[in-house]
């Protein structure tokens, strides 16, 4: 193993290199006063621009006569800066733990549904699938697929093929393994187990009207043949699916 006179090896950092930057020099310490400086500034700016954009229903919400609002608006910029730097507070400033906890709550459910879509994706879904999945709108999705680089990428009107008599039985193992899981998790472990993309796994399905995880509860419909268009032909009989294909 090669060892460099920077203490690193060809693997990474040696046990003398640093680590978690514990020798850098720490970061200082946020002040109390710095913190209030900061809020004031916030707070100035908000009255200002509410008084700018005649939000002046904003303004008494925000604990401020009128009268004082217009004066803050039309003071010289040098003077705003200097109220700005006033390390005592001008507004009572309090958190509201439970609507924190509710927003935080929500952004970390839609970080976690938008890395699932981001997975459906990079495992072949379409987009009408995830659409449908999590009722994002088909420029939401869209932007998923630029943003991971996949636009272009097996999206495109192209028929997929569907899955053998032998696929079908291992798709068919997989489904029932993780049927306990919510849908686009279904999705993705069965996608994952079998090596198999999304698409393909949709496309079979939806081709046999096998129910699928998040799909509507009526079967999709194909258009029939011109010689089946007779419901009282009792030769109608939809494509057999293959050995295995069950729910």
């Amino acid at each position: 193993m090669d060892l460099d006179n920077t203490g690193t090896t060809d693997n990474g950092p040696g046990k003398d290199a640093p680590q978690n930057g514990l020798e850098q020099q720490a970061r200082p310490a946020l002040k109390p006063c710095a913190i209030v400086a900061q809020l004031n500034r916030a707070y100035l700016r908000a009255i200002v621009q509410a008084w700018e954009e005649q939000q002046l229903t904003l303004i008494e919400a925000l604990g401020l006569p009128i009268p004082l609002a217009r004066r803050l608006a039309t003071s010289p910029g040098i003077v705003l800066d200097r109220l700005g730097q006033f390390r005592s507070p001008v507004a009572q400033f309090e958190g509201d733990a439970t609507q924190i906890e509710r927003l935080l709550d929500h952004q970390v459910k839609q970080l976690a549904i938008q890395n699932q879509v981001d997975e459906m994706l990079q495992l072949g879904a379409t987009v009408s699938l995830v659409m449908q999945l999590t009722g994002f709108s088909a420029y939401e999705v869209q932007s998923r697929l630029e943003a991971l680089q996949l636009v272009g990428k097996g999206q495109g009107a192209h028929r997929s093929t569907l899955l053998s008599i032998e696929e079908m039985k291992i798709t068919d193992a997989a489904w029932k393994q993780h049927r306990h899981l919510p849908p686009m998790e279904h999705w993705i472990a069965v996608a994952r187990a079998t090596g198999i993309s999304i698409r393909r796994l949709h496309a079979s399905y939806r081709k046999y009207d096998i129910p699928m995880p998040g799909e509507r509860p009526i079967p999709f419909a194909s258009a029939a043949p011109a010689n089946q268009d007779d419901p009282n032909n009792k030769n109608n009989k939809p494509d057999a699916a293959p050995a295995g294909a069950t729910a």
